[in-house]
Parts: structure tokens; sequence; C-alpha cells
């Protein structure tokens, strides 16, 4: 099952400072993300904005090749958003906070603007606002960004405060590693142990035009089927349609598997937040679940890579915004 995603994905940490007082709110991903994107379309693409769908130069453009997508419901963003997952809505000068980017595709091409973004948003542009001056932003400084590799404790370093060099990502996590990870999961998990699965940031999943208030097991395994197959396909190498099995063949086999999973215990609830939308020019909700659940199987050897892939990938609604982050772990 793990060999039909053919991803490689790049884990950036980014460490700030806050050098004057910075208000984002309870959940950060909302401003975090404007606050980036705006300085991406404003600094770094000479073109007039009625040329930025051309899809010509979206090819040749890699900031257009990031935030062009934002507009097309077809397509997957190449990355998503991690944010601060303290609910402190205020930081003080002097105060450090952690947010990153998981990044999808040609990170070659993409990987610089997206550190330079996130460090001169921070000094130029800024972000959030200063409670101590109603109408200003909030500034940080970036102290170092590392490339981190999950499920194991590997990290490097690719910009040091005070250091103008930037090393470009080398850790990435790809088949073999989920692999790996699975061959060490699952013996305690098919010895009846549980997976717990915590929701750190909103998840919010829509089924049957509905959102899913209640976690439901099936629901889950299958919208992250989709999104894995989606990101596949368009950053996967090979793409996912030159495999012999389609999404529906995919949905077909494990769904009898995905039905027996069980919920142990649920103790999530609704998160019910809102950020504002430049491009809607209005507010967005972007509650969701967050908690954590605690799921059974017989049998997790095809379940568990998808569990996994999705623990990098994210799920759900509002992913560039920091939604559907949720870590796994054996109990």
């Amino acid at each position: 099952m793990n060999d039909l995603f053919h991803l490689k994905i790049y884990c950036l940490e980014f460490v700030a400072r806050a050098t004057t007082p910075i208000e984002m709110g309870e959940y950060k991903g909302s401003a975090l993300r404007g606050a980036w994107q705006s300085y991406l379309q404003a600094s770094f693409c000479g073109v007039p904005p009625s040329m930025r769908s051309d899809p010509i130069h979206q090819q040749a453009c890699p900031v257009c090749y990031l935030t062009s997508r934002e507009t097309n419901s077809e397509t997957r963003r190449p990355y998503a958003l991690r944010p601060p997952l303290s609910r402190q809505a205020c930081y003080q000068s002097g105060e450090k906070f952690v947010f990153g980017f998981q990044l999808f595709g040609n990170t070659q091409a993409i990987f610089p603007y997206v550190l330079l973004a996130a460090r001169e948003m921070g000094r130029d542009r800024g972000i959030g606002r200063n409670p101590q001056t109603a109408k200003q932003r909030g500034y940080f400084e970036l102290l170092e960004v590392n490339n981190l590799l999950p499920f194991t404790n590997q990290r490097i370093p690719v910009l040091k405060n005070g250091d103008s060099t930037i090393h470009p990502p080398s850790l990435a996590v790809e088949p073999q590693l989920i692999s790996q990870i699975c061959e060490q999961w699952l013996p305690d998990l098919n010895n009846g142990r549980t997976l717990k699965i915590d929701l750190l940031t909103p998840l919010r999943l829509i089924n049957k035009e509905h959102l899913m208030r209640v976690f439901d097991p099936l629901v889950f395994f299958q919208r992250l089927l989709e999104r894995l197959a989606d990101l596949s396909e368009q950053y996967g190498d090979p793409p996912f349609s030159e495999k012999k099995s389609t999404l529906g063949d995919l949905v077909n086999g494990l769904s009898p598997m995905a039905q027996n999973i069980r919920l142990v215990q649920d103790n999530t609830y609704w998160w019910d937040i809102s950020g504002y939308s430049n491009r809607l020019g209005r507010s967005q909700p972007l509650g969701g679940l967050v908690g954590s659940v605690h799921l059974a199987a017989d049998d997790w050897s095809e379940l568990l890579p998808i569990f996994l892939w999705g623990e990098i990938v994210q799920l759900g609604k509002n992913i560039v915004k920091g939604g559907g982050w949720y870590h796994l772990e054996v109990i």
C-alpha cells in the first residue's frame, strides 16, 4: 500500500522572537499565512496582478506557483502550514514562538521564497497587530530555521541566527521512512494496543455536505485517502495516475478494513474559531474538531501507512492556515 504514494515532503521549523508585542489571537494560522502570502505577492513577482493567472507565467514563477493555486479548488496546495500550538493570544517583545511549513513537490524552486518571505514578513511587513499601537503591526525576528524528519529525532539547521548562508533541506519524508515506522509500530497495534490521534489544530471535514462534528473513523480515513491520491497525482514521482490502481479501486479495497476500525475513546470537542480572508474579503470559519481519539483494529497492516502519511500532509479544510494537523502515538 505504501508504494502507491511516491511523495517526498520536506518539513521546516521556524523559530522566531517577537521584537514588539504581537497579537494574533488564540489561533495564529490565519495571521501567519496572510502575512506570509502578502509578502510573497508584493515582493517577489513583478508582473501585474492580471497576468498572474496566466498558466505559462505560473509555470515560470515560483511565487505564482505557490499562490495561484489558492483560487483553484481542483488543485492541492504545494504546502501546509503548522502554526504555534499555544493558545497564547499575544506575545510580548522577547518571547519566542515556533511555526512550520511542509513542502510538497518542486521544493528546490519554492524553498528560497518560503524561507525569505517568512523572514522578511516579520521584520518588514509585520503580522497581526501591536496592542500598544492599535493601527500598527507586530514584528519579529527569525532566530533559526531547521529541517526536521518526523518520527525521528533528526534535524539539521537550514539557517542560523546571524548567518546569511542558507542550507537547502536534505531530510525528507519518503515511502521508505513510512515503511520503517510501520515495521516498528505494527507488532504492538496488531497485538491489541490502540492508535491515539491527537488533533492539534482544528479538523474540519465535510461528509455528505455537512460538517463532521463528531469524529467518524471511516470518514476520516476516506478523506485521507482522497487527499493522498490527489497529492501523489500532482507532486508524486511517479504520479498516482501511473499506478495500476485508481482512487476508486483504493477506496473499494480498503473500505472493508476501514469499516472495522473501532473508536475506543473519543475526547474531541468543537473549537469554534474564525479568521479573516483577504481573498474572500470577509471572515472565514476555521473551527473544527480538536482533542484526541483512540482507535483499534484487528489488522493495521494496510491502514497504518495511510494514517502515518496523514500526520505529515494534514487533512481537511484550511490546511494552508494550519488546519488538520495531528500527531499519532501507539498506546
